[in-house]
């Protein structure tokens, strides 16, 4: 299986080092531990997969499946991480030396700079400036090679101290280790549980798909009238909480998101309302967690 790290890499002509756009749009920033392979992936092809760690993650807010190298070793199922996008530069050693592969874990960060990334792997002969310069706006990186400043930055964003350093392409749900797939179901539920404040403004924001189907209608438990009375009540106020809606709905709202949400993630969904299902589906895909976010902008939520 591959685990993303050669993912996107694409070898440039020697003599030139790769100037790197920066990429500063994550999906997700925090995630929640499946699996973790202290081994790695034992039937992958290639030598250093089958021997590098690997912890396989499902995101909190766009439950993007990845798998990522770990930063922090002490990972437990249902572990709460950072995920630090891994990006890979190609530093030059100097003449007829070639170059060497340096790999970041990059957070987005405030203007003007874009990226705080740490420096996962030794620079040569230290020099930092010279990973700098891999980027196309070097002043737009700060680059960090120290471990506990790196987490001091963490801890600073309200972000998880255990950080996992992730390729940008994700995986699908044919790629999860059968551990991942069994703790998948629960990891969805201890999102939607925790971050209640968000998820529970979807009863808020859904609206119809087509004239003869709403997007609560696609949640069990909702049927023509209950969607009468969901839809009138938030017109007095707006939902605060799942006990809020569970009074109207009559089964757990968190058990009726997940099964939902599953759905999605395994490419059975008719509608994709919080999963991105790629280009195959592109015009399935509703990305509530985008209106979600732009709700609670508009009444001044975070």
């Amino acid at each position: 299986m591959e685990t993303g790290r050669e993912r996107g890499w694409r070898p440039r002509r020697r003599e030139e080092p790769r100037r790197l756009q920066l990429r500063p749009e994550y999906p997700d920033l925090e995630g929640v531990v499946l699996d973790f392979l202290e081994s790695g992936y034992r039937g992958d092809p290639h030598p250093h997969h089958r021997s590098a760690p690997v912890a396989q993650v499902i995101g909190t807010l766009s439950f993007t499946l990845i798998d990522g190298t770990p930063l922090d070793m002490d990972l437990d199922f249902f572990s709460k991480v950072t995920i630090a996008l891994e990006v890979p530069v190609r530093v030059p050693l100097g003449p007829s030396r070639g170059f060497a592969r340096i790999r970041l874990a990059c957070l987005p960060g405030a203007a003007p700079r874009k990226l705080q990334c740490y420096v996962a792997d030794e620079v040569p002969e230290g020099d930092l400036e010279l990973v700098r310069l891999a980027f196309e706006d070097p002043s737009s990186v700060e680059l960090i090679d120290d471990y506990d400043r790196f987490l001091e930055l963490v801890r600073s964003r309200g972000l998880p101290e255990k950080v996992i350093m992730s390729p940008p392409t994700p995986i699908r749900y044919e790629h999860l280790t059968v551990t991942a797939k069994d703790n998948l179901p629960e990891a969805v539920r201890i999102i939607l549980r925790e971050k209640e404040s968000f998820f529970v403004n979807f009863f808020n924001v859904a609206e119809p798909i087509n004239v003869r189907l709403h997007a609560l209608e696609l949640l069990k438990g909702v049927g023509k009238r209950t969607l009468e009375k969901l839809l009138r009540e938030r017109q007095v106020r707006p939902f605060k909480s799942y006990e809020e809606v569970k009074r109207i709905l009559k089964v757990d709202p968190v058990e009726a998101l997940a099964e939902q949400i599953l759905s999605e993630i395994r490419g059975e969904a008719k509608y994709y309302l919080f999963i991105n299902p790629g280009r195959e589906a592109r015009d399935r895909f509703l990305n509530y967690p985008r209106i979600i976010r732009e709700y609670l902008r508009r009444v001044g939520q975070r």
